[in-house]
């Protein structure tokens, strides 16, 4: 799983830097979101290592999410879209390659006993598989 905790891009300028022409051929369209896709993966969160009492040296490992984890799954969900007129379904083939349904299970597990921000990142979360 990643680990960085920092949005790494936003789905505005992601988008804003693609040229129209560009979104015509499935390599280049591949070779233009697999990045943006990777990089707000990247910035969903991950696993670390955490010690269960300080001191112990006993550790537990726990998901940690990204500082924008919910602007993040916002991004990704709007990237999905991209993909309503595109029959080679080119953002969805980059998600997979990026790991993106692994981390979004991992975010359903890792949070959703967090409270009532937690079941709300996993809601979100949850969203991104409709």
């Amino acid at each position: 799983m990643a680990s960085s905790r920092h949005r790494a891009s936003s789905y505005d300028s992601v988008v804003s830097a693609i040229p129209d022409r560009d979104l015509d051929d499935p390599q280049q369209r591949s070779e233009i979101f697999y990045p943006a896709v990777q990089s707000l993966t990247n910035a969903l969160g991950g696993y670390e290592e955490q010690e269960t009492v300080p001191g112990s040296g006993v550790y537990e490992t726990v998901y940690r999410p990204g500082d924008s984890i919910l602007a993040v799954l916002k991004d990704l969900k709007k990237l999905w879209r991209k993909d309503d007129s595109d029959d080679e379904r080119t953002v969805a083939r980059c998600m997979y390659r990026s790991g993106l349904m692994k981390e979004l299970i991992s975010i359903l597990v890792g949070m959703t006993e967090r409270g009532d921000w937690g079941k709300k990142v996993a809601l979100v979360a949850c969203e991104s598989f409709a």
